[in-house]
């Protein structure tokens, strides 16, 4: 079973969601986490749109303060919920993964960013985990490290690890292995960076594996938006050019159109894939100075 969890700092522009929608379609996400939506009144917050299914149903926390905000979303078709349990910094779902016996509890965990508060909180769900048996996963942004490594440029409080890790061995809880990037915050133009999120559970990770059904080819569509492309016309004028038409008057439409299709869906594909690899090289420049803001200060024509 897939997670997602992200700190969107506010999940009401467009471009934010789209980004939301784009990682659970890539990674096959079942079961969404999302902190700081800094919604008041979360049922107003726009869910279906970060996602590309009606299986989906979701339930929240509402922003309260500075910061905050939680939102679960998980496919009905694979997770079904029993209960909730709610709370400023957390909230718990309750419920069963389809094919799998056992109760699941599945936290999103957003951390207080003062020592008390985050003690208070470990000790709330270290107290719910003991008092309600089954498998427990915790997600999220627990605002704390859990070694001086996790940490660069910025202070390391001991006894804030100290605490998060005595959280863990009491509730017995397991930190996943985490691949990627080292760091999942950083502040100050990127120059501060640290550890925070985490993926934690008592059991060994949940493997569901889903048999993929095939529907056949995509149907073919023109969006409005691309009549707004220069090059569309000359596509279309080229490509009834290009052929001569003969029969009834029926046939000649339907054949002109079968062309028309076929050279729009070649122009299609020739504009993903430069599009593809435009991102894709975006996306490993990105990558390149992720990887080197661990080892040093990035020069001024990098920022």
């Amino acid at each position: 079973m897939n997670f997602l969890s992200l700190n969107v700092r506010g999940i009401g522009q467009e471009a934010k969601a789209r980004r939301v929608s784009n990682l659970m379609f890539v990674h096959k996400i079942y079961f969404l986490c999302i902190k700081e939506t800094q919604f008041t009144d979360g049922s107003k917050i726009r869910a279906r749109s970060s996602w590309r299914s009606d299986s989906f149903e979701w339930d929240f926390v509402n922003f309260n303060g500075r910061s905050g905000g939680l939102l679960c979303a998980w496919d009905m078709e694979v997770f079904m919920v029993v209960s909730t349990i709610k709370s400023k910094f957390y909230m718990v779902v309750k419920g069963k993964i389809k094919g799998y016996d056992q109760i699941v509890f599945i936290v999103n965990v957003y951390g207080p960013r003062n020592l008390p508060d985050r003690k208070m909180v470990w000790l709330e769900l270290q107290q719910l985990k003991e008092n309600n048996p089954g498998v427990w996963v915790l997600i999220g942004d627990f605002n704390a490290v859990r070694f001086m490594e996790d940490k660069c440029n910025s202070d390391f409080d001991p006894a804030c690890a100290t605490a998060l890790n005595g959280f863990l061995t009491k509730a017995y809880l397991h930190q996943f292995t985490m691949k990627g990037q080292r760091y999942t915050y950083c502040k100050d133009k990127d120059r501060k960076l640290s550890k925070i999120d985490r993926y934690l559970s008592d059991h060994s990770p949940l493997v569901l594996i889903s048999h993929p059904f095939d529907y056949g080819p995509c149907p073919f569509r023109v969006f409005n938006s691309w009549l707004e492309v220069p090059n569309l016309e000359a596509v279309v004028v080229g490509a009834l050019s290009s052929m001569q038409f003969v029969g009834s008057p029926d046939v000649i439409l339907s054949s002109k159109l079968k062309c028309i299709k076929e050279e729009i869906k070649k122009w299609v594909n020739i504009r993903k894939s430069k599009a593809t690899e435009k991102y894709d090289k975006a996306c490993s420049d990105l990558h390149d100075l992720d990887l080197a803001m661990e080892e040093r200060d990035l020069e001024e024509e990098e920022e």
